[in-house]
């Protein structure tokens, strides 16, 4: 008896005989309480550093000499022609390898599966289970593979041998009451650290340090700038004017990191004249207005609040006049930072001066901002500061030191920038401990070099990346982007808090990256949980590399596969397949289009008008097969037995591939 694909031949496959055997697993979930506290502990301190959706595994990549490691989520890559896994690896051929443990609450049998384009090894318990080189798509799956309970030791081995060809591998397993698919990571658990671990990960964040800090405006690298953080500007000046006030952009200018702990922006001007020189860079950008300025809409005060929580604002910013929360960026200043009835306009648009803001756009209404402008403002503070200067030289000295300090190295304006800092080729061994990353305690700095709010270890980061060739600059990999920015961007603040909002565990794998990157562009017109009072909003300058890179970190390509024209006679199945008559009753949850759910109750289910344009289809069958095992906080009941099939044994007597294949068919019609 051959395979059955689940999907149109690619993706995973039930074994022949769909692993029948006596021993009773609940697949990977780890009850000891030993190894609970490990994992908790792993996921505590690998995972923020990593990235990891858990544990995970050790990953070592190498080519030639060079060589990275870090702890991966899965068995999963994709590297794309001409690139690499790594910004410590130069592109060509490369070799990766991911070590740890695969442990099982009970022991089980078990297949493996994997989804190749290169030269694969899967090792268990030290016996090669799965072989594949030279491989071009999915393996046959393994012969059954017997695991204990307990830690089964994993090693699996990738190469690439050429710079040109694409990389990629998804492993997959299927066994007794585990549907084909992805291990979880909760299962998976590295080795011991290699003692240069460490050496490693403090060189990735000072890398990640020089971007975030955007050090490369000023000393410019001698690479091309393939990585986004080279090339996103700063806020424009223009109009600025009637935007924020005098005030507070001299405060800001003096010292931004005393007026928002953890901001980015370093104090260009210091010393003993320092405040003079804030206050005439501000008089001068205070003039720079085109046109009048926004005049201030009312609003109302209680429904801004409302919205503020509504819309989990403080998942970022603390509340106004509320407690203080050094990791979050306070509001108490809002009324001195926004001219009157700019505030607004900000909510509406924050990128429109801004293009790589991290403040998102909720898609806010003009009576939603008047509203939330109108809360901000009354709560935020004893009003604006000092009426602006009117003082001609005062201005003219500011518009000097505005072209000679630095703020156009980020910042766009209608003059000619003046000032020239070294380029990193440029800077010596002894320059990472001068200037910009001299010491707080007295070490040499100079009167123009800018003061960064560096901690000791963001310093210490930097010199150990200084101490490289540097090149990882000139190397994007789009799934070491997308973990920084997951976590630059505060995304957990809504996608772990729970809330009926999806986690991001598996969004890589589950959504089309293609509409993944219009929504975070705010292109979707339809939100796919409307129910929500929470709105998902819309990052325009990260979307395309946040959509590539979660995918990449899925071992999956940045478009989705192309499906040939829907099949009329397998979409009638399953639109019969859906209603509550013949089928399995999906209507009375889930709305068709403009057809709302059938039945009365608290939670509904996505809507199947527009669900294949959002899912990828492989992700679709497992989450038919069983739904639980992806998400254990679903409402969605499980239709599909242990074995694949289905219960209405009138369709396709049973067949559960073809059963679900029929669904698929008809929800690619998109609508009723």
């Amino acid at each position: 008896m051959r395979s059955r694909p689940l999907r149109g031949g690619s993706g995973p496959t039930l074994p022949p005989d769909r692993v029948r055997h006596p021993a009773r697993t609940r697949g990977a979930r780890p009850r000891g309480f030993t190894h609970l506290m490990v994992q908790i502990l792993v996921g505590l301190i690998v995972a923020p550093v990593c990235g990891a959706d858990g544990p995970g595994l050790l990953l070592e990549l190498s080519a030639g000499s060079d060589r990275d490691l870090r702890v991966a989520s899965n068995v999963w890559l994709r590297v794309a022609p001409g690139a690499t896994p790594s910004p410590w690896l130069a592109p060509g051929p490369f070799q990766a390898v991911w070590s740890g443990s695969l442990v099982l609450d009970l022991r089980g049998t078990y297949r493996f599966q994997a989804e190749v384009l290169g030269d694969f090894t899967l090792e268990l318990n030290g016996t090669t289970v799965l072989s594949a080189p030279d491989a071009s798509g999915p393996t046959p799956w393994s012969e059954p593979v017997r695991l204990r309970q307990g830690p089964n030791t994993l090693r699996a081995t990738f190469a690439r041998t050429d710079a040109v060809t694409e990389a990629r591998l998804r492993l997959s397993w299927q066994g007794r009451g585990v549907t084909p698919g992805p291990i979880p990571t909760t299962a998976l658990l590295p080795p011991e650290l290699p003692v240069d671990f460490e050496r490693l990960e403090r060189i990735r964040r000072g890398r990640a340090v020089f971007l975030d800090r955007r050090c490369g405006q000023c000393h410019e690298p001698d690479v091309n700038r393939p990585v986004p953080e080279l090339t996103l500007p700063g806020p424009t000046f223009q109009d600025i004017g009637n935007r924020r006030s005098e005030a507070w952009m001299a405060r800001w200018i003096a010292g931004a990191s005393l007026e928002r702990p953890g901001a980015t922006m370093p104090r260009l001007v210091h010393g003993p004249e320092g405040d003079a020189e804030a206050r005439a860079m501000a008089a001068w950008l205070a003039s720079l207005r085109e046109g009048p300025p926004p005049m201030a809409r009312p609003g109302n005060a209680a429904v801004g609040q409302t919205l503020f929580k509504e819309l989990r604002c403080d998942g970022c910013h603390s509340v106004p006049q509320g407690p203080t929360d050094l990791s979050l960026i306070a509001l108490d200043d809002v009324a001195t930072r926004f001219e009157p009835g700019a505030l607004a306009g900000f909510l509406m648009r924050p990128e429109a001066h801004h293009r790589g803001t991290r403040m998102p756009n909720f898609g806010l209404s003009e009576a939603e901002a008047d509203h939330l402008a109108a809360w901000l403002m009354n709560g935020a503070g004893p009003g604006r500061g000092a009426v602006p200067s009117a003082d001609p030289a005062l201005r003219e000295r500011g518009r000097t030191l505005v072209q000679t300090r630095g703020c156009l190295a980020c910042h766009e304006a209608a003059i000619i920038n003046s000032y020239r800092a070294p380029a990193l080729s440029a800077l010596h061994a002894d320059s990472w401990n001068r200037g910009c990353l001299a010491d707080d305690d007295g070490g040499p700095r100079g009167n123009r070099a800018p003061i960064h709010a560096l901690t000791a270890g963001e310093r210490d980061a930097l010199r150990a990346w200084a101490t490289t060739d540097r090149a990882s600059l000139g190397r994007h990999v789009p799934d070491e982007h997308a973990v920084r920015w997951i976590e630059t961007l505060r995304c957990g603040a809504c996608h772990d808090q729970g809330g009926g909002i999806p986690n991001l565990v598996h969004t890589g794998e589950k959504l089309r990256p293609e509409w993944v990157r219009e929504l975070l562009a705010g292109e979707v017109a339809h939100p796919a949980r409307p129910w929500l009072a929470t709105r998902m909003p819309a990052f325009p300058a990260y979307a395309k590399g946040l959509a590539e890179g979660m995918a990449a970190r899925h071992g999956l390509p940045p478009v989705s596969p192309v499906e040939p024209p829907p099949d009329p006679d397998a979409a009638e199945v399953g639109r019969r397949l859906v209603t509550s008559e013949a089928g399995f009753s999906c209507v009375s949850c889930h709305a068709i289009g403009s057809q709302a759910p059938t039945a009365v109750f608290d939670a509904y289910g996505i809507d199947f008008a527009r669900s294949a344009a959002r899912l990828l289809p492989d992700f679709f069958v497992r989450w038919m097969l069983d739904p639980l095992a992806i998400d254990p906080v679903t409402t969605m009941p499980k239709y599909f037995d242990e074995h694949g099939d289905s219960p209405l044994g009138d369709v396709y007597g049973g067949d559960g591939p073809r059963t679900i294949r029929a669904l698929w068919e008809y929800l690619r019609l998109g609508t009723p």
